[in-house]
């Protein structure tokens, strides 16, 4: 698993992963490779999965991506690479079962359709 963010301050969200705990004595940032933690101001997503799939070797067709903005979603979609999933109100297990089931789907943007 990989990160692609985009925000005013980066640190924060670096320290927010930290301190979120998964399980006792488990941080959230653990659940994470560090090299593939890519969270910059100012960087679009294309470059993020750019990045992420550079360093894994894991060609972008292989990915998912997972994010609650809608132009965050139709940018990667956009790649014609990974499957993409929209989630308004953040990763469930629901959105990412049916990504999981559309897969492979490069290009489409898969969950709640009432905004698509």
């Amino acid at each position: 698993m990989a990160i692609a963010s985009t925000c005013d301050e980066p640190s924060w969200a670096r320290e927010c992963l930290r301190k979120f705990t998964l399980s006792p004595g488990v941080a959230m940032e653990q659940a994470f490779r560090t090299d593939c933690c890519e969270i910059y101001s100012g960087v679009g997503k294309n470059q993020h999965i750019n990045d992420i799939a550079e360093k894994t070797g894991v060609d972008i067709k292989e990915m998912m991506f997972f994010d609650n903005q809608t132009n965050n979603t139709s940018c990667v979609a956009g790649m014609k690479g990974p499957t993409v999933v929209y989630t308004p109100e953040g990763v469930t297990r629901k959105l990412f079962e049916e990504g999981l089931a559309a897969y492979p789907a490069p290009g489409k943007v898969v969950g709640p359709s009432s905004r698509w």
